[in-house]
């Protein structure tokens, strides 16, 4: 799972998310909290994405490793760490898309 300002930070840099449908907004948990299948941002509400979406997102040659307390996934001379998978794949993609987002 990832946060809302993660899910926010891939929002504006162009990464596709999937919006919710508003038939199905009643059925899913949709809020800024850490149980949260989706969020709203600027009155559009996205899924969040799952860790394969995300590992998908990065392309082929991703790397993750879990070591002590922290995740580390890899790409090429890309290194990032953090607490949860997700949230360091996602992360991962930021790296990997910040030249592309200049």
């Amino acid at each position: 799972m990832i946060s809302y300002e993660l899910l926010k930070k891939l929002r504006d840099s162009g990464y596709p998310l999937r919006e919710v449908p508003e038939r199905y907004l009643d059925k899913i948990v949709v809020d800024r909290g850490e149980n949260a299948l989706a969020s709203t941002i600027e009155s559009k509400h996205y899924y969040h994405p799952i860790l394969e979406e995300l590992i998908e997102a990065c392309g082929y040659g991703v790397v993750i490793s879990y070591d002590a307390d922290k995740y580390i996934a890899a790409k090429e001379a890309t290194i990032v760490k953090n607490q949860s998978p997700s949230e360091t794949v996602a992360n991962l993609w930021l790296a990997l898309n910040k030249e592309k987002n200049k």
